[in-house]
């Protein structure tokens, strides 16, 4: 379908399937990541040079964190996890902590479970139903991207209210290849991949 990719096989011949978090694909605030770590619920946090992000143990859901949460800097240089689940974050400034996470963190693993998107067909031809939640009211906004991270359509971006939703995607004009789709609403972000074969 126009598409030239490459097909990685482990030993026993089964495809290989990666998964990229980029600022295209995702809600992860940079790029440039210095540091990666796990911590004891199995959440993964990066560090890079605009702040921290957080992406919860499900892969699901996007949180970050600047100077304007208390970080004493957004330049992260490295991310240690204590026995006690504690946070170190050393910057150019110093080192922040944060004790078993703030509470915003536990709050956003609540709020995870609640905050939904899903899109069928997949793969799909000429168009998809993308299917969302909401958990509270607030600015929405849903966007496709292509596979090199450049916007295709802006699908929402209004104020709207708590509950679910349900908009079609329309590819007339839009070549066959992978594609991305993100919603985002306050401070959450979910992503996820579709394919379109014509």
């Amino acid at each position: 379908h126009g598409e030239n990719s490459k097909v990685i096989l482990d030993a026993n011949n089964n495809p290989i399937n990666w998964w990229i978090y980029n600022t295209f694909t995702s809600s992860i605030i940079d790029n440039y990541i210095r540091a990666i770590i796990r911590d004891n619920n199995n959440n993964m946090w990066f560090g890079t040079k605009k702040g921290l992000s957080k992406l919860s143990y499900n892969k699901s859901t996007w949180q970050s964190f600047t100077e304007d949460d208390g970080l004493i800097s957004n330049n992260i240089f490295d991310i240690k996890v204590d026995s006690d689940n504690n946070l170190w974050i050393a910057t150019d400034k110093g080192v922040s902590y944060l004790s078993d996470f703030p509470s915003s963190v536990h709050n956003e693993q609540v709020i995870g479970n609640e905050i939904s998107l899903t899109n069928y067909p997949n793969p799909f031809n000429p168009e998809t139903n993308i299917d969302y939640t909401v958990p509270k009211a607030g600015k929405v906004r849903l966007e496709v991207f292509n596979n090199l991270g450049q916007l295709v359509k802006i699908l929402v971006d209004r104020e709207q209210s708590s509950g679910r939703y349900q908009v079609l995607f329309n590819t007339k004009n839009i070549p066959s290849g992978i594609y991305f789709y993100r919603l985002t609403t306050g401070q959450l972000s979910i992503a996820k991949k579709m394919v379109l074969l014509k």
